[in-house]
């Protein structure tokens, strides 16, 4: 089973709208969630309780990065469900926004950042998480103290074989 859930710093009910149609198109059954920064920890407990067992869970951030803002990361509460998600479930985060939220997950074996919350950033996240086209492209930006410039994998289409 896959699980997708993503994450809207500001609350924001279309966050991600495009992103999950297509999963559940590629992917039936897709259990599609919209969590944000107000959850507590007893509801993130809800939820992680009702994720099956064996899932491969899609963590996708939609954080804007804009003037003024301050804090541009995952709540703390939420960026612990993650950690813990992480720990017994298959997890994919996927950053439609700020692509430094990987430091608050610097032990997650699979991230992607898609470069934006746009419509055309979401289809395509979703076709190559689903391997429909194949993952391409080098880190522009350091991550540190993560990556480099010019990091990244290359994943073909339905291969699943990566190289770097």
């Amino acid at each position: 089973p896959t699980v997708s859930i993503v994450y809207t710093d500001d609350y924001d009910p279309f966050a991600g709208r495009t992103f999950q149609a297509g999963l559940r198109a590629a992917i039936p059954g897709t259990r599609a969630l919209l969590i944000d920064g107000t959850f507590t920890p007893a509801r993130l407990d809800s939820v992680y309780a009702s994720l099956p067992g064996g899932a491969t869970v899609l963590f996708s951030p939609y954080i804007r990065v804009t003037p003024n803002k301050g804090d541009v990361a995952v709540a703390a509460q939420v960026a612990e469900f993650v950690k813990r998600v992480g720990v017994s479930h298959k997890l994919v985060v996927t950053s439609f926004g700020n692509p430094y939220v990987l430091r608050q997950f610097p032990d997650i074996g699979t991230y992607v950042i898609a470069w934006g919350q746009w419509d055309v950033s979401q289809r395509a996240g979703a076709r190559a998480l689903t391997g429909q086209i194949p993952i391409t492209g080098k880190l522009p930006i350091a991550i540190p103290p993560l990556h480099r410039i010019g990091e990244g994998l290359q994943i073909g289409v339905n291969t699943g074989a990566a190289r770097e």
